[in-house]
C-alpha cells in the first residue's frame, strides 16, 4: 500500500473497521495524500504568478547539496579539496570571513560539523563535474 494514495489509504480505513482512530492517527499520510493530489502544482503556479507580476517570492527551504549557492559550492570543494580558509580566500578573490561564512553555511546545509565530512556531503557534486573542467585549484597555482 502507498502511503501518498487517497484510495488505497481509504480502502485501508474501513477495511480495519475503525475509522475514527485511523483518522486522527494517519493525519500525515492524508497530509501527504493532499499535496501529491494538486498542492505542489498549485503552489508552482502562484510562484509564478507572483514572478511574472514582478515579485521576488523566497525560495523554498531546502537543505543538503541542492540548498548551496554558486559561492557556498566553490568554497566548499576548495575546503574538501584540503585548502585553508585564507587560500581559499586568495584564490576566489573574497575575504577569509566571507569564505568562512560560506563554510558555515555549508555545514549547516549538508548536515556536517567538521571540514573532513565536506567531501563525503559533496561526493555526488564532485562526481558531477566533468573531465574537461578545470579544477578550481588550477586558479591558486
Amino acid at each position: 500500500m502507498s502511503t501518498t494514495d487517497p484510495k488505497t489509504h481509504w480502502d485501508a480505513v474501513y477495511e480495519d473497521g475503525d475509522a475514527t482512530k485511523s483518522w486522527t492517527q494517519n493525519r500525515p499520510v492524508r497530509s501527504l495524500a493532499a499535496i501529491d493530489m494538486g498542492a505542489r502544482r498549485i503552489a508552482n503556479q502562484a510562484r509564478g504568478e507572483l514572478i511574472a507580476a514582478g515579485a521576488k517570492p523566497r525560495r523554498d527551504a531546502i537543505t543538503g547539496r541542492d540548498a548551496l549557492t554558486a559561492g557556498e559550492l566553490r568554497v566548499a570543494q576548495l575546503a574538501a579539496e584540503g585548502l585553508t580558509n585564507r587560500v581559499i580566500a586568495q584564490a576566489l578573490f573574497i575575504t577569509t570571513k566571507t569564505a568562512k561564512g560560506h563554510l558555515s553555511r555549508v555545514y549547516r546545509k549538508l548536515g556536517v560539523s567538521r571540514r573532513d565530512q565536506l567531501a563525503g556531503g559533496l561526493e555526488g557534486l564532485l562526481d558531477d563535474r566533468g573531465d574537461d573542467e578545470p579544477s578550481t585549484t588550477a586558479a591558486i597555482s
